[in-house]
C-alpha cells in the first residue's frame, strides 16, 4: 500500500512528481501517522530557513510502535515565486514530503520536492539569462570595469550569479581583450 504509484505531475523536463498534497492524503486515508516539527530555524546572513520535520508512520492497525522518518529542508526568501512570500511555509512542506519520501510514499522519481525541482530549473534559466545578457554587453562591463576582480565585485554585489564554466569562459575573453 506505501509503494502504490500515486497521482503525478510532470516537472524537469517530464519526470513524474507526486506532490506532497497527495502524500499527505494518501498517507492520511491509509496509515496512522504523526507529524512533529524536530527543528526550525533561520539563517539572517543568508535569509534562509531550515526545517527538520520527523513523521511517526503505522503501517498496520496492529503495529504496536510508530516507524520514524526524517525529512530537511531550507529556503531562501526570494528565491522562486513561493518564497517570495512563503519561504518558511514552502521549507516546512518540502521537509514534510522528503519526511514521507524517505517512509518509501510518492518517491516515483526520487525524493527531491517538485519547489526544488521547479527552483534549480528556474535558477538555471536565470544564471543562464544573466550570462547571455553579460556577452551581449561585455565590451560595456569592460570599459566599466577594466580589471576582471572589479567586475567580479560588482557580480556578487548585485547579486548576479553564474556557474563556473560561465565565469571562466567570460574571464578568458575579457584577458583576451585586455
Amino acid at each position: 500500500m506505501r509503494l502504490r504509484k500515486l497521482e503525478t505531475v510532470k516537472v524537469n523536463g517530464g519526470k513524474d512528481y507526486v506532490m506532497v498534497d497527495k502524500r499527505i492524503i494518501h498517507s492520511a486515508e491509509n496509515f496512522d501517522y504523526n507529524v512533529k516539527i524536530k527543528k526550525v530555524k533561520y539563517i539572517h546572513e543568508i535569509k534562509t530557513w531550515q526545517t527538520s520535520i520527523i513523521v511517526e508512520i503505522k503501517w498496520t492497525k496492529d503495529q504496536k510502535e510508530y516507524n520514524v522518518y526524517e525529512g530537511t529542508a531550507s529556503e531562501t526568501i526570494g528565491v522562486g515565486m513561493v518564497n517570495k512570500t512563503s519561504a518558511l511555509e514552502n521549507c516546512y512542506t518540502s521537509a514534510l514530503g522528503k519526511a514521507f519520501g524517505s517512509a518509501g510514499i510518492g518517491i516515483h522519481n526520487g525524493t527531491a520536492s517538485g519547489d526544488e525541482m521547479i527552483k534549480a530549473i528556474n535558477t538555471s534559466k536565470q544564471i543562464d539569462k544573466h550570462y547571455n545578457l553579460i556577452l551581449e554587453n561585455l565590451k560595456g562591463y569592460q570599459n566599466k570595469y577594466p580589471d576582471f576582480t572589479d567586475f567580479q565585485n560588482y557580480l556578487t554585489d548585485k547579486a548576479i550569479n553564474l556557474d563556473q564554466d560561465q565565469l571562466t569562459n567570460i574571464s578568458r575573453i575579457w584577458n583576451k581583450a585586455a
